[in-house]
C-alpha cells in the first residue's frame, strides 16, 4: 500500500503494487483505494485503475460493491486514448486480460502484458502470459514520426510541389502531414495511410532522371474516400531537386538512427503459471551474432571444405559412434547379495573414399568403402561398491562392410564404367558372441567347450573371379547332458565375405604391433575403419569400441582393422568393364519408328593377360607388331544388337575377323567407328550385354540381357496398352519375360474407368512352360445400383478353376453371390489310375481264391457262404420279429467289386448365395435411464471438491490445498433411439460332386404384405452312394397376425435318416372377435426300421368372453411308446369350465395309463360354487389292488381334508387315513394307520390340535407279532405356562419285558427331565433312573443304576450339582458276584482357586486275592500335594505302595516306602525321601530285605549345598557261600574333588571240593586345581582243595600316581604267586626339578626250566631277575640361540608374560582386599528391611479400607438393583450368542491342528523334518567351527585358565571363602525361618 501512493515511485511500479493489492482485497482496502482515486495526480495511474475497475464492474465480481464502484465511474471523466489501460474479455470458457502502460512523456507504451485464462469447474487456471517492456524508443521515433521527421518533412514538400495539380493527392497528403499545433502522440493518426506515401517514393526513386513517372495508388483510407474505389493512374511531371531533397532526408534518417542509443526490450513467458525464460534486447543480438558465425561456418566453409575433400582424394574417412541402451537393474536374492543386470549398446557407422576428377581424360576415380559396427555388451553378477565385483559379461557383436572403387569415362553419347577386381576380402556381415569373466577386477575369457567344436569355412563362387565365402565357429553342446545351453556355452561367430577367387585368408596376429598418430586429441590406428571417442585411447588395435572408459576386447566383425591378412592374389581377374550407349534407332516398316536405345555394350570381365598398353582410354594388346585399333564392334541399323570380335590368335584370325566383318556389310553402308573395344589375347573372357530399347510410338519398354559363358540370353518387355474402344478408355500393361525369343512369364494388366460408374480391373498371368494361366477380373458398375463382379480362373495342367463373386446393392436388398467350379481330369491326371485299381481288384480277387488249409475251400467260397447263412438267419427272426421286414428289404448283397471310378473327371461345384432385403419401415424405443430427471442437488452431489494439504518435505512434494467447483446437471429421463425392423435374410448353399452332394439354404426375417409376419425356413440335405451319409433336414417357423385379431404361430421341423425319421410341429392360433378363441396342437413323432414307434399329441383349446364372464377350455394328451414287443401308452384329458364374475367354476381331468404289467386310473373332479370348493380325487390302480380317495373342502372359511388309501395284495392289507380340519380357531390333525396280516398286526394313531391353549399332540400306537408286542403312548403340551411332555414304552417279547417312563417340563421355575427304564427277564431285573433339574441357581444330574442277574448284582450312582461355589461330582460303582466284590468310589470339588480329588478302589476276589487303592490330590494356590497309596495281595505275594508329594514354588518334599514279600522268609523293603529348598537338597534311599538266606542291605546318602555335594552309598550282602561289603564316599567342592572306596569280599563254596576267596580293593583320588593325586591298592587269593591236591593263588596290585605342576610320579608293583611260582615287579618313574628318572625291576621263582630235563621230579626253585634305571640330572644353565628373523619374539613374549603376571597378580589383589563377610552383613540387613517396608506400604495403601467400602459399595448394588432370572437369562443368553461362534470356531481349529500333526506324526514327517533340522544345525556349527576355530580357541582359552588358575594360591583363601559360605548359609536359613514365622 505503501508503494502504490507513494507519489515519487514509477507508474509501472505503482501500478504493480495496486495488482498484488487487488489479487485478495478486503473491504476495508478497497474503500481506502476508492476514496483516494480523486487525489491521484497521475493520470496514466488514474487511467489504468479506472479501467480495471470498469472491468471488475462488467464481470460482477462480488468481492467489491458494486455500488461503490458506480459512484468512482460517475465522477470519473471519460478516459483518453493513448493513456495506461487494463483490457479484458470473458467469456463461459475463460478471460483474456492486457495491460498497457504509458510514461508520462513517452509515446510508446513502456510495458505491455497478455494473459489468457481458462475457466473449468468454477476454476480458473492460467494458460499463457507474454509480457514486453521496451526503453529507448523514441529517439527513432522522433526521427522518423516527429516534427523534424523524415516522413512529416518529405510529405510537406510533396504537398508543396503538388499543389493543385492533384486535388485529390493533396487531400491524402494534408491528412498524412501533422499540423504544427498537434502533439507527438497524434502521430498515430496517419499510421494507417503511410504506406500510400511509401508506395509513391518507391516509384519516384525507380527512375529518378524521367519527368513523368506512371505510377498506381492504391487508396487506403477507404473511410476517408469513398468514392475512389478503382485504381487510378496519375501522370506527373516530378522536378529533379524534389527527389535529391528526399534523398538527403532520407540520408539523415539514417545518420539519426546510427547515432541514438539503441533501445533495450526485456520479454518473458509464462505456460501454465510456470515461467519459461526472459529475453533481452542484447540476449537477441548476442544470439544473432551467435547464429551468423554457426551459418558462415556450417553453411559456406565446411560445404566447401567438406566438398573440396571429397572431390580430390579418395582416402576421406568419416566415422561416428553412438551408445545406446544403458540400462541397468538389480535383483535381491536369497543370500542377501544384490544381483545386477546391464546393457548396453554401441553402434558405429562409418564410410571411407572419396572420387576424383580430370577433365583432361574426361574419367572420374570413385571409391566408397562404408562400414557399420554394432556391439551389445550383457553384464550380470554380484557388485558390492569398494568390496566385491563378480559376475559374467558377454559380448554380442555385429559387422558389415562393403567396398566400391570404380573408374567412369564419359563422352557424348557413351559411358564406360571399370571396376577393378578386389585385391581383398570384404566382410558382407558377421555375427559373433563371446562370454567374459570378471572376478576381482580381473576379466578373462570363458574357455569354449572344445568338444564337437565346429569351425567350417564354405566358399562358392559368386562371380567369375569372385567367391562368397561362409565362415561358422561354434560348440555343438547337444551331446553333452552336463553342458551349458547357446550362449554359455563358448565363443561362437557367422561370417559371410567376399572373396577373389584363388585366394586364401588367415586370422592376423593379435600380437600385431599398429602404427599410432594423434589427430585432434584421438589416438587413430593407421588401417581400416576406426571407431573413436574423443579423447579417450586405445589398448590396442583390437580394442574396437570405446564406451565411456570401458574397454572391449577383440570382436570378430573385425570393426577396426578387418583383422585378415591375405596371401598374394593369384591373378585370374584384373577388372570388371561395362560401356553404357545412348542411341536413337528406328524400327518398324521402313523406320517409322524411333526407338531410344541405351545399351551396355561391353561388362567385361577382363583378365591380366599379357602386356598392355593405353591408348587414349583404351586397352590395346601389343601382339606381333599388330595393334587391335581397327578392330569394331558394328551395329545392326534396325535392332541393337552388338557383335564382338574376339581374336584369340595375332597371327592369323586377326585378318579372318576383317573380311569376315567386310563380307558381312559390303551391301551396306561402310561401317562406322563408333566404340573401339579392348581384345585380350590367349586368356579366357566373360561378357554381358544388357540393351535397352523404348518404341515412342507404342509405348513399349524392351531389355535384353545376354551372358554368353553362362549361356543366358533373357529379355523383358514391358508394354502400355491404351485403347478408346465405345467410347470407353482402357489403359493396360504387359510384362513379357523371354528366353531365347521364347516366352516364359507374361503378365498383363488392364484397367477401366468411367466416369466414376465404370470401373474394370484384369490381372492376367501366363507360364507357357508349366502350362499355367491365372486371371483375376474385377468389374464394378454403379447407376441405381451397385453391381460388382470378381471373376478368378485358374488353369494347371489337366486342373481347371474358376471362381466367380457377384455383389449386387440397391435401396431394397444386399445380395452376394459365389459359384466356383473344379475339374480335374483325373485319367489324364493320372494315366495309370485304371491299372491301379484293375491291380488291387485283381489282389482281392488272389486273397478270396486263396485255398483253405486242409480243405479242398476257397476262402470266396467261405466268405460267400457266411453272407447267405446271415440272410437266412434274418428271414427266420422276421418271422418273429415283423419291424425287421423294413431292415431286411434294406440290404443288400455285395459281389466283393470294388466301386468303379469316375469315367471323366473328378468335379466339385459350389453355389452359394446371401440376400438382405431392406425394411424401410422403423421403430423408435425410448430407454428409461437410471435416476432420470434428477439434478445432480438431488442426487446430493456436492458442488465442490476439497484437495487437502499434501506436504511432504523430506522428498520436495508438495501439493497445496485447492477447492474444486463442481458443475450442476439433470439427468435425461429417457434416450430415445430409433431402430429399423427387421428385415428379410437369405443365404444358401450348394456342393456337388462325384462322391458327395450336398445343399443347405436358411431364410427368415419380415414377410409383412397386409398383416405382419415373420417367417424363417431351413433345409439342408445331403446325398451319397453311402447310404448312411445321407439325410434330409428341413423345418418352418412362421409368426402372423396381430395380437389384437388374429395371431398365428406355426413351427414344423423333419428329420429323415435311413436309421431313423422324427418330425416336430407346434400350430398355436389366438382369434378375437366378441371371444377370445386360442387353439394349439403339439405333435411329436419318431419311427425306425429296426423296431422303434414313438409319438405324442396334445391338443387344447380355450375360449374366453372379451369381460372374462365366462371361461372355458379342454386338453388332450396321447402317447405311444413301442420298442420290439414292449410297449406302453397314455391318455389324458381335461377340461374347465370357469365362470369368474358369478363365483362358479367347474374342472375335470382322467388319466389312463398302460403298461404290460400295470394299469393306472385317477380321475379329479373339482366345484366351486357358492363360495365353497370341493375336489375329489380318485385312484385306481391293477383293477383295485391299491385305492386311493382324497376329499378336499373348503367352506366358511374353514378347510377340510379326507384321504383314504388302501391296499391289499396277498392276503395282506394296509389302510391309511388322514383328516386335517383347519379354520380361524382352531386346527385338527388325525392320522390313521393299520396294517393286517395272517397273525401280525400294526396299529398307530396319531391326534394333534392347536387352538388359543396351545399345541396338544399325542401318539398311540401297538404292534403285534408271533414272537411279541409292543405298546407306546406319549403327549407333548405346549402353553402359556411352559412345555410338558409325557410317555410310556412297553416292549415285551418272549420272555424280556422292557418299560419306559419319561416325563419332561419347561416353565418359569427351570426346567426338569426323569426318565426310568426297567427291564425283567427270567431271573434277571435292571433299573435306570435318571434326573435332571436346571434352576437359576443350580444345576443339577443324578442317575441310578441297579442290576441283578443270577448271582452278579451291581448298584452305580452319579451325581453332579454345580452352582457358583463350586462343581460337585460324586460316583459310586459297586458290583459282586458271588464272593467276589469290586467297589470305586470318585470326588471331585473344583472351584475358582482349588481342586480336591478322591478316589478309592476295593476289589476282593478271595482271602488271598485282594488289591486296594487310594488316591488324593489337593491343589491350592501355589501349593499342591498327592497321597497314594497301593496294597496288592495275590497269593503268597504282596506289594505295599505308599507315597506323599508336596510341591511350593521353590521347595519340593517327595517320600514313600515299598513293600514286597513272598511268604514269610522273602521280603524287601525300599524307603526313599527327597527334599529340595532353595539352593539346598537331600536325597535319602534305603533298601534292606532277605532272600534266599541272604541279607541284602544298600543304604545311600547325598546331600547338595549350592555347589558343593557330599555322597556315601554302603552295602551289604551277607550269606552262606558270600560277603560283600562296599563303601563309596565322594564330596566335592569348588576346584576339589575326593573320592575314596572300598570293596571287600570273602567267600567259600563247594564244587568238586572246596574253593575259598578273598577280594580287598581301595580306590582313592583326591584332585585339586594344582594336584591330582590317585592310589589304587588290589588283593586277590584263592584257595583251591581240588581230589589232586591243594592249590592256591595270590595276587597283590598297587598303582600310585602324583601330578602336580613340579613333581611328577608313577609307581607300579606287583606280587603274584602260583602254588611254587611267584613273579614280582616294581616300575617307578618320576620328574622333579632336579631330576627326571626311570627304575624297573623284575623277579621270578620257578621250578619249571630244571624239571625239564630230570628224571626225578624234585623240585628246586630258580631265581630269574631283572633291574635298570635311567635318570637324568637337570642343569639350571642354559644357552640362548639368537635368530635374526625372529630377534624380538622373545622380547614380546616376555613383555606379554610380565603384563599377565601383573594383571594376575593384580585380580588376586582385589579378591584379597574383597570383605566378603561385609558384603554378606549389608545383604542381610537389607533382607531384615524388606518386611518393616512391605508393612509400611500396606499401610499407605490401606487396602482393609478399601475392600470395605468396595463390599458396602456391591451390597448397595444387589439390594437395590436386584438382578432378576430374566435379566440373568437375557445375559447369560447374550454372553453364549457372544461366544458360541468364537468357541465353535477355536474348537474346529484347535480340531483340525490336532489332526494335522496326527497325519504329520503318522507320516513321519515331523520326525524327518526335526532330524533335518538338527542335522542342519550341526553341519552348520561344524561349518562354523571350522571357519572360525572356535574348538581350538576355547582349548587355548582353557589352557591359559588353567596355567593362570596354577599360579594362583587358592589354599591361603579357601578357609576363608569356605567360612564365608558357611555363614551366609546359616544366615539365610535363620532369615528363611523368621520371614516363615512372620508369614505365618
Amino acid at each position: 500500500m505503501e508503494v502504490y501512493e507513494d507519489a515519487q515511485s514509477p507508474v509501472e511500479k505503482r501500478v504493480a503494487a495496486y495488482l498484488m493489492l487487488m489479487k485478495s482485497p478486503d473491504h476495508a482496502l478497497v474503500t481506502n483505494i476508492l476514496n483516494n482515486l480523486e487525489n491521484v495526480r497521475d493520470k496514466q495511474l488514474k487511467s489504468f485503475v479506472v479501467s480495471h475497475l470498469k472491468n471488475i464492474h462488467k464481470s460482477g465480481e462480488t468481492q467489491i460493491s458494486r455500488k461503490d464502484i458506480e459512484l468512482v465511474l460517475a465522477d470519473t471523466n471519460t478516459l483518453v486514448d493513448g493513456m495506461s489501460s487494463h483490457y479484458k474479455i470473458d467469456s463461459a470458457l475463460g478471460s483474456i486480460q492486457s495491460n498497457i502502460i504509458f510514461n508520462a512523456t513517452d509515446t510508446l507504451p513502456k510495458e505491455v502484458m497478455l494473459e489468457t485464462t481458462l475457466k473449468v469447474f468454477d476454476y480458473n487456471y492460467d494458460i499463457f502470459e507474454v509480457g514486453v517492456e521496451g526503453t529507448g524508443f523514441e529517439p527513432t521515433i522522433d526521427a522518423l514520426f516527429g516534427e523534424q521527421g523524415f516522413f512529416p518533412d518529405s510529405i510537406s514538400k510533396v504537398m508543396y510541389w503538388a499543389g493543385d495539380k492533384a486535388n485529390i493527392l493533396r487531400e491524402v497528403l494534408e491528412k498524412v502531414v501533422p499540423e504544427k499545433d498537434r502533439t507527438k502522440r497524434q502521430v498515430k493518426t496517419f499510421l494507417d495511410s503511410y504506406i500510400l506515401f511509401l508506395c509513391t517514393l518507391h516509384l519516384l526513386f525507380q527512375n529518378p532522371a524521367s519527368s513523368a513517372i506512371m505510377f498506381l495508388v492504391p487508396f487506403i483510407a477507404v473511410d476517408a474516400y469513398p468514392e475512389t474505389k478503382l485504381t487510378l493512374i496519375i501522370s506527373l511531371q516530378v522536378p529533379e531537386n524534389l527527389l535529391k531533397y528526399i534523398a538527403n532526408s532520407a540520408q539523415k534518417l539514417m545518420d539519426d538512427v546510427h547515432v541514438s542509443p539503441a533501445p533495450e526490450t526485456i520479454a518473458y513467458l509464462r505456460l501454465l503459471g510456470a515461467e519459461i525464460g526472459y529475453m533481452k534486447t542484447n540476449d537477441m543480438r548476442n544470439m544473432a551474432q551467435t547464429l551468423s558465425m554457426y551459418y558462415h561456418v556450417f553453411m559456406r566453409e565446411l560445404p566447401v571444405k567438406a566438398f573440396f575433400a571429397l572431390t580430390s582424394s579418395t582416402e576421406n574417412e568419416i566415422f561416428a559412434h553412438y551408445i545406446f541402451m544403458e540400462n541397468a537393474f538389480s535383483l535381491s536374492t536369497a543370500s542377501g547379495f544384490p544381483l545386477k543386470f546391464s546393457m548396453a549398446g554401441v553402434i558405429a557407422p562409418g564410410a571411407k573414399g572419396g572420387f576424383t576428377h580430370s577433365p583432361a581424360k574426361t574419367m572420374t576415380d570413385l571409391s566408397f568403402m562404408p562400414s557399420v559396427g554394432l556391439e551389445f555388451i550383457t553384464q550380470m553378477g554380484v557388485h558390492i561398491p569398494d568390496y566385491l565385483e563378480a559376475g559374467l559379461e558377454m559380448h554380442s557383436q555385429l559387422y558389415s562392410e562393403s567396398s566400391l572403387n570404380a573408374k567412369v569415362t564419359l563422352s557424348r553419347n557413351q559411358m564406360r564404367l571399370s571396376i577393378p577386381a578386389p585385391k581383398s576380402n570384404t566382410q558382407l556381415f558377421s555375427i559373433s558372441n563371446e562370454m567374459l569373466s570378471v572376478s576381482c577386477g580381473q576379466t578373462e575369457k570363458v574357455p569354449s567347450l572344445m568338444e564337437d567344436r565346429i569351425d567350417s569355412t564354405d566358399c562358392q563362387p559368386l562371380l567369375s573371379g569372385l567367391n562368397i565365402c561362409t565362415i561358422v565357429r561354434y560348440s555343438n553342446a547337444t551331446s553333452i547332458d552336463q553342458a551349458s545351453y547357446y550362449p554359455l556355452n563358448g565363443e561362437s561367430s557367422v561370417e559371410a565375405c567376399l572373396m577373389s577367387r584363388g585366394r586364401s585368408f588367415h586370422r592376423a596376429d593379435r600380437s600385431t604391433v599398429w602404427d599410432l598418430s594423434d589427430e585432434q586429441g584421438q589416438i587413430v590406428p593407421q588401417c581400416g575403419a576406426c571407431l573413436m571417442s574423443r579423447g579417450r585411447s586405445f589398448h590396442s588395435v583390437e580394442t574396437c569400441l570405446m564406451s565411456r572408459g570401458r574397454s572391449f576386447h577383440s570382436v570378430e566383425a573385425c570393426l577396426m582393422c578387418r583383422g585378415r591378412s591375405f596371401h598374394s592374389p593369384t591373378g585370374e581377374v584384373s577388372e570388371y568393364t561395362a560401356t553404357i550407349i545412348d542411341e536413337t534407332l528406328r524400327e518398324g516398316k521402313k523406320g517409322r519408328h524411333k526407338c531410344g536405345s541405351l545399351s551396355d555394350v561391353q561388362g567385361q570381365i577382363v583378365p591380366q593377360c599379357g602386356d598392355l598398353s593405353d591408348e587414349q582410354g583404351q586397352i590395346v594388346p601389343q601382339c606381333g607388331g599388330l595393334e587391335a585399333g581397327n578392330c569394331t564392334v558394328l551395329l545392326f541399323p534396325h535392332y541393337m544388337e552388338v557383335a564382338l570380335v574376339s581374336l584369340k590368335n595375332c597371327s592369323c584370325l586377326w585378318l579372318q575377323a576383317l573380311v569376315k566383318c567386310w563380307a558381312v556389310f559390303k551391301l551396306q553402308a561402310p561401317c562406322k567407328l563408333r566404340y573401339v573395344l579392348s581384345v585380350l589375347l590367349s586368356c579366357k573372357r566373360n561378357r554381358a550385354t544388357a540393351s535397352l530399347k523404348y518404341n515412342r510410338n507404342k509405348n513399349t519398354l524392351t531389355t535384353e540381357v545376354v551372358i554368353p559363358d553362362y549361356d543366358v540370353e533373357a529379355g523383358i518387355r514391358l508394354a502400355v496398352i491404351e485403347s478408346d474402344a465405345r467410347g470407353k478408355k482402357m489403359r493396360g500393361i504387359t510384362i513379357d519375360v523371354t528366353n531365347r525369343n521364347i516366352p516364359q512369364l507374361t503378365l498383363v494388366g488392364h484397367t477401366r474407368l468411367h466416369m466414376m460408374n465404370d470401373a474394370m480391373l484384369q490381372l492376367q498371368m501366363v507360364i507357357p512352360i508349366l502350362k499355367t494361366e491365372a486371371s483375376v477380373s474385377a468389374t464394378l458398375k454403379k447407376d441405381k445400383d451397385v453391381l460388382m463382379d470378381l471373376v478368378t480362373a485358374i488353369n494347371l495342367p489337366k486342373t481347371s478353376y474358376q471362381q466367380k463373386a457377384s455383389l449386387k446393392f440397391d435401396d431394397d436388398k444386399f445380395e452376394v453371390e459365389l459359384k466356383s467350379d473344379m475339374n480335374i481330369e483325373i485319367h489324364k491326371l493320372i494315366p495309370s489310375i485304371v491299372d491301379h485299381h484293375r491291380q488291387l481288384q485283381q489282389l482281392i480277387d488272389h486273397i478270396l481264391d486263396q485255398t483253405v488249409a486242409k480243405t479242398d475251400m476257397k476262402l470266396r467260397h467261405i466268405v460267400t457262404k457266411g453272407i447267405e447263412a446271415g440272410d437266412i438267419w434274418l428271414d427266420k427272426l422276421t418271422a418273429r420279429i415283423p419291424y425287421l421286414v423294413n431292415l431286411r428289404s434294406k440290404r443288400s448283397i455285395s459281389d466283393l467289386t470294388l466301386p468303379a471310378l469316375p469315367e471323366n473327371c473328378l468335379c466339385i461345384r459350389n453355389e452359394s448365395l446371401f440376400r438382405y432385403q431392406f425394411n424401410k419401415d422403423k421403430m423408435a424405443i425410448s430407454i428409461p435411464l437410471p435416476h432420470g430427471g434428477k439434478t445432480s442437488e438431488e442426487l446430493n452431489i456436492p458442488t465442490t471438491v476439497s484437495i487437502p494439504l499434501i506436504d511432504l518435505p523430506k522428498i520436495g512434494f508438495n501439493i497445496p490445498a485447492k477447492t474444486v467447483h463442481l458443475p450442476s446437471f439433470t439427468i435425461p429421463p429417457f434416450l430415445d433411439l430409433t431402430v429399423p425392423l427387421l428385415g428379410l435374410v437369405e443365404a444358401s448353399t450348394k456342393i456337388n460332386s462325384n462322391f458327395y452332394s450336398w445343399e443347405g439354404s436358411i431364410s427368415g426375417g419380415n414377410n409383412t404384405v397386409d398383416v405382419p409376419n415373420y417367417i424363417v425356413q431351413y433345409k439342408a440335405m445331403a446325398q451319397s452312394p453311402f447310404n448312411l451319409l445321407s439325410y434330409k433336414l428341413e423345418g418352418t417357423g412362421m409368426m402372423s397376425g396381430k395380437a389384437d385379431d388374429n395371431l398365428k404361430y406355426l413351427l414344423n421341423s423333419s428329420f429323415s435318416h435311413s436309421l431313423i425319421d422324427t418330425s416336430f410341429s407346434v400350430f398355436n392360433t389366438l382369434t378375437v372377435t366378441n371371444t377370445l378363441n386360442a387353439r394349439a396342437n403339439y405333435k411329436i413323432e419318431a419311427s425306425s426300421p429296426i423296431g422303434l414307434q414313438a409319438y405324442l399329441y396334445y391338443s387344447a383349446k380355450s375360449t374366453s368372453t372379451i369381460d372374462s364372464f365366462k371361461v372355458s377350455g379342454d386338453g388332450t394328451v396321447d402317447g405311444l411308446l413301442k420298442i420290439c414287443s414292449f410297449y406302453t401308452n397314455t391318455s389324458y384329458t381335461h377340461s374347465y369350465n370357469i365362470r369368474p364374475l358369478e363365483g362358479k367354476g367347474r374342472g375335470d381331468s382322467n388319466l389312463h395309463f398302460n403298461l404290460p404289467f400295470m394299469e393306472v386310473h385317477n380321475m379329479i373332479q373339482g366345484v366351486y360354487a357358492n363360495s365353497e370348493l370341493n375336489i375329489v380325487s380318485k385312484t385306481n390302480v391293477q383293477k383295485d389292488v391299491f385305492n386311493h380317495v382324497a376329499d378336499l373342502k373348503y367352506k366358511d372359511a374353514q378347510l377340510t381334508l379326507k384321504c383314504n388309501a388302501v391296499a391289499s395284495a396277498m392276503g395282506k392289507s394296509l389302510n391309511n387315513k388322514v383328516e386335517l380340519g383347519v379354520s380361524s380357531q382352531m386346527a385338527i390333525l388325525r392320522i390313521e394307520s393299520q396294517a393286517d396280516g395272517d397273525s401280525n398286526r400294526a396299529f398307530s394313531l396319531i391326534t394333534g390340535s392347536l387352538d388359543s391353549n396351545g399345541l396338544e399332540v399325542n401318539s398311540e400306537g401297538s404292534l403285534t407279532l408271533d414272537t411279541g408286542r409292543g405298546l407306546h403312548k406319549a403327549s407333548v403340551l405346549v402353553s402359556r405356562n411352559g412345555l410338558t411332555t409325557s410317555g410310556t414304552n412297553i416292549i415285551q417279547c418272549s420272555a424280556v419285558t422292557v418299560e419306559n417312563i419319561f416325563s419332561g417340563a419347561i416353565d418359569n421355575n427351570g426346567a426338569s427331565l426323569s426318565s426310568g427304564v426297567k427291564t425283567m427277564a427270567m431271573e434277571s431285573r435292571g433299573e435306570l433312573n435318571i434326573e435332571v433339574k436346571i434352576t437359576a441357581a443350580e444345576a443339577s444330574l443324578n442317575g441310578v443304576f441297579k442290576g441283578h442277574a443270577y448271582d452278579a448284582t451291581t448298584r452305580n450312582n452319579i451325581d453332579i450339582i454345580l452352582n457358583r461355589r463350586a462343581l460337585a461330582f460324586t460316583s459310586n460303582i459297586m458290583g459282586t458276584f458271588k464272593q467276589m466284590n469290586t467297589e470305586n468310589s470318585h470326588t471331585l470339588t473344583l472351584t475358582l482357586w482349588t481342586l480336591a480329588l478322591q478316589s478309592k478302589t476295593k476289589n476282593f476276589i478271595c482271602e488271598d486275592m485282594h488289591y486296594k487303592q487310594d488316591t488324593r490330590v489337593n491343589i491350592k494356590p501355589f501349593v499342591m500335594s498327592i497321597d497314594l497309596s497301593n496294597d496288592l495281595r495275590f497269593y503268597d505275594i504282596s506289594l505295599n505302595n505308599v507315597g506323599h508329594m508336596k510341591l511350593e514354588p521353590i521347595k519340593m518334599d517327595l517320600s514313600g516306602n515299598m513293600k514286597g514279600a513272598y511268604g514269610e522268609e522273602h521280603n524287601i523293603k525300599h524307603t526313599y525321601e527327597l527334599s529340595i529348598d532353595n539352593m539346598a537338597g537331600k536325597m535319602k534311599y534305603n533298601m534292606s530285605g532277605n532272600l534266599t538266606d541272604a541279607q541284602l542291605s544298600h543304604n545311600c546318602e547325598l546331600e547338595i549345598a549350592g555347589l558343593s555335594s557330599k555322597l556315601k552309598c554302603e552295602a551289604q550282602i551277607n550269606s552262606e557261600p558270600l560277603r560283600f561289603d562296599s563303601t563309596i564316599r565322594t564330596m566335592a567342592q569348588p576346584f576339589r574333588l575326593t573320592l575314596d572306596a572300598i570293596v571287600n569280599s570273602d567267600g567259600e563254596i563247594n564244587l568238586y571240593g572246596k574253593h575259598a576267596g578273598q577280594l580287598n580293593s581301595k580306590f582313592l583320588i583326591r584332585a585339586e586345581p594344582l594336584a591330582f593325586t590317585h592310589s589304587h591298592d588290589t588283593r586277590v587269593s584263592t584257595t583251591h582243595m581240588l581230589p589232586s591236591g591243594e592249590s592256591s593263588t595270590h595276587l597283590e596290585n598297587r598303582f600310585d600316581g602324583l601330578l602336580t605342576p613340579s613333581d611328577q610320579s608313577l609307581t607300579w608293583k606287583v606280587r603274584s604267586e602260583l602254588n611254587n611260582h611267584a613273579y614280582n615287579h616294581d616300575i617307578s618313574t618320576f620328574n622333579n626339578p632336579e631330576k627326571i628318572g626311570l627304575e624297573f625291576s623284575g623277579v621270578m621263582l620257578t621250578d619249571i626250566f630244571k624239571n625239564l630235563g630230570k628224571k626225578d621230579k624234585k623240585s628246586e626253585i630258580q631265581e630269574f631277575s631283572m633291574a635298570g634305571f635311567i635318570k637324568y640330572d637337570k642343569n639350571g644353565d642354559c644357552h640362548v640361540i639368537d635368530i635374526p628373523l625372529i630377534e624380538s619374539f622373545p622380547v614380546a613374549l616376555e613383555q606379554y608374560k610380565n603384563t599377565l603376571v601383573q594383571a594376575l597378580e593384580s585380580l588376586q589383589q582385589f579378591i584379597h582386599n574383597l570383605d566378603v563377610i561385609q558384603l554378606i552383613t549389608d545383604f542381610r540387613a537389607k533382607l531384615d528391611r524388606v518386611p518393616m517396608q512391605v508393612t509400611h506400604f500396606m499401610q499407605e495403601m490401606d487396602l482393609e479400607n478399601k475392600v470395605n467400602t468396595v463390599k458396602a459399595k456391591l451390597d448397595y448394588l444387589v439390594n437395590e438393583f436386584a438382578v432378576t432370572m430374566n435379566d440373568l437369562e437375557v445375559a447369560v443368553n447374550n454372553l453364549r450368542e457372544f461366544i458360541e461362534n468364537p468357541v465353535m470356531d477355536f474348537a474346529t481349529k484347535v480340531r483340525d491342528l490336532i489332526l494335522t500333526i496326527k497325519d504329520y506324526v503318522k507320516a513321519r514327517h515331523l520326525v524327518n523334518m526335526i532330524t533335518d533340522v538338527l542335522s542342519q544345525i550341526g553341519n552348520k556349527l561344524w561349518s562354523i567351527d571350522e571357519q572360525y576355530e572356535i574348538k581350538h580357541s576355547l582349548v587355548k582359552a582353557l589352557d591359559t585358565i588353567e596355567d593362570i588358575i596354577r599360579q594362583i594360591d587358592f589354599r591361603s583363601s579357601q578357609k576363608a571363602v569356605l567360612c564365608g559360605f558357611e555363614n551366609l548359609i546359616l544366615n539365610m536359613e535363620s532369615w528363611r525361618k523368621s520371614k516363615t514365622n512372620f508369614l505365618k
